[in-house]
Order: C-alpha cells, then structure tokens, then sequence
C-alpha cells in the first residue's frame, strides 16, 4: 500500500522538472548537437529558470506540466530542432516554436542567453493554448519587454509565439 503522497506522486510525477533526466532523453536535428553554441545556451537558460518557468516550459512543448518519473516512462524523447527564418528576420528577435504533439521545440540560432531568455520567456508565459481556432493574436512583444518593434517572421503554428 502507499501513502496518499506516495500514490500522488507515482499518478501525477514530480513537480520539479528534472533536466538531467530531461537531458538524457533529449536528441538534436543537425546541425545542433550537444555542443552547439546554441544547446549550451539553451541548457544554461533551463539551469536559470525557476522550477515554474520549467514546468511552464515542458507545457508550452509538450502541453504538460510534467516530466516522467523515469526515462523509460518517456512516450517519446524530446527534440531540439533549428528554426528555419524566412526573409530577412534576425534569430535575436525570432520567437522559439513547439510541436506539442511531437515534444519538439524549434529554436532560432540565437546568439545571446539573454535573447533566448526574453524569446523563450515570453512564449512559455503567453503561447498557453495550442488550439488557434477563433485566430491568434498579435504576439509582438510589448516594447520594454526584450522585444523590437519590428514584426517577427520566425514563428508559425502550434505553440509559436508568433502565429
């Protein structure tokens, strides 16, 4: 028999996200891998975010709030993939965008941790809903919030900060 904290634990999982576990079931589309500038700025920012803010994370590419307890309870491994740009946009000022149906988030080639921070921050906090039906909204990031006023062209769908 468990205790009511035992058995809520075994049905629901942990609620801090785990990145060594997360890490261990994570894979890469080239041309990132492990020690691609843009992974290890990833991995700094999940190490800098609050256990919210990862637990936010997990929801915003997986659409959970919560991790497995072991790696051999993972449906699948979460993917890391690069953003494709169009036009002329800038990775810096690109929003990040995730497959939740897949565990995959699209990441531009940033080249700062504060930019991925600003970008990644801004849609784990306001790209709550996956379902887009009714029209998404305008996802300019307000001015003084990290963002420029000129229009993202990096997004897409699903989860994408900019739909």
């Amino acid at each position: 028999l468990f205790t009511a904290s035992q058995l809520e634990l075994l049905v629901t999982g942990r609620t801090e996200v785990d990145l060594v576990l997360l890490k261990s079931q994570t894979q890469y589309e080239s041309p990132y891998n492990e020690t691609h500038p843009v992974i290890i700025l990833f991995w700094q920012m999940m190490e800098s975010f609050t256990h919210a803010e990862r637990s936010a994370f997990i929801k915003f590419v997986w659409s959970r709030d919560r991790l497995p307890m072991r790696a051999e309870d993972f449906s699948s491994r979460f993917k890391i993939t690069r953003l494709s740009l169009r036009g002329s946009a800038q990775p810096n000022s690109s929003f990040p965008k995730s497959h939740t149906c897949f565990f995959t988030v699209d990441i531009p080639e940033y080249t700062t941790l504060e930019a991925m921070t600003d970008r990644m921050r801004y849609a784990i906090e306001n790209c709550t809903a996956i379902d887009t039906d009714g029209g998404g909204g305008n996802f300019d990031m307000p001015p003084g919030e990290g963002g420029s006023d000129s229009e993202d062209e990096g997004g897409g769908s699903e989860g994408s900060a900019d739909y």
